[in-house]
């Protein structure tokens, strides 16, 4: 399996404007940090180099 790869039926969701998404979902609330975010990105950067 190619990682770098988007498979069939894969989908990207960006998430601007989150007003619509919080009145259709009162209790929902964001998992992640813009840093939480940034740091896994860095992370598995830093991983794949490794690897390499």
């Amino acid at each position: 399996i190619d990682e770098d790869k988007a498979r069939k039926g894969d989908h990207m969701w960006y998430i601007s404007d989150v007003r619509k998404f919080r009145r259709d979902y009162p209790s929902w609330n964001y998992s992640y940090t813009i840093g939480d975010m940034l740091g896994e990105m860095v992370e598995a950067s830093m991983a794949k180099k490794k690897n390499a």
